[in-house]
């Protein structure tokens, strides 16, 4: 597995725009990367938020907002992919847990998989893979990535079961689609079918954590 370190996003709440719009734009241009895709991204990124929130002023269905939020998401990464990372095969860029639901909330965390088939590919595709999340911090987004390789993924790591119990949702993204269904149809129904019972404990566990940390009706859109 490779760690990934990235520099530290800027101040601010990640993955939303506050009431004062103008000023929030202003701040992500300036911690923008200085990118070819940089400000194509934040000015597209910023126009969509702006109207999914207008939508959301006009009509309150929050549902709306986290599945259109999850589709924004998927464009921006899937525009990122075509540019860093030069790998034809051999990776895909995987959703998981709420985002591979296609459940977005304003200030979720972003789970993404980089899975490689072999180490060798995953030491290629590193540099690439920083630059990626670093675009995405930049936004503001909440990204938290893993890279693994398959092999990796097809065991149960007791101090990490939140990991695995992410992967029962992934959602295909981009890059190499045949690597993502052999863990999709090989691998977790494999790990599920060994493991079944630490999982469901730590499903519960999870769950359970979820209820207790569940904040006011206000979280639906938390942009002031």
């Amino acid at each position: 597995m490779m760690p990934i370190h990235p520099s530290k996003p800027k101040p601010g709440l990640p993955g939303a725009l506050p009431s004062k719009e103008t000023a929030q734009n202003q701040n992500l241009q300036s911690g923008m990367s200085a990118s070819s895709s940089g400000n194509g991204l934040l000015e597209q990124y910023i126009a969509e938020t702006a109207r999914i929130r207008a939508a959301f002023d006009a009509h309150g269905d929050g549902r709306a907002v986290v599945r259109q939020r999850a589709a924004l998401v998927d464009t921006l990464a899937r525009q990122l992919w075509q540019t860093w990372i030069p790998v034809p095969a051999g990776i895909a860029l995987v959703a998981c847990g709420g985002f591979g639901r296609s459940v977005l909330f304003p200030s979720s965390d972003v789970d993404l998989l980089f899975l490689c088939s072999n180490s060798q590919i995953e030491e290629e595709a590193k540099a690439g893979i920083r630059s990626f999340c670093q675009e995405m911090w930049d936004l503001r987004l909440r990204v938290s990535p893993t890279t693994r390789t398959l092999p990796e993924c097809d065991r149960l790591h007791q101090d990490n079961t939140e990991f695995t119990i992410s992967l029962l949702d992934c959602r295909f993204l981009a890059g190499d689609q045949a690597l993502f269904t052999r863990l999709h149809d090989e691998v977790l129904p494999g790990l599920v079918l060994r493991e079944r019972q630490p999982l469901v404990q730590g499903l519960a566990e999870v769950t359970l954590a979820g209820i207790a940390s569940t904040a006011t009706p206000s979280f639906i859109w938390s942009l002031t």
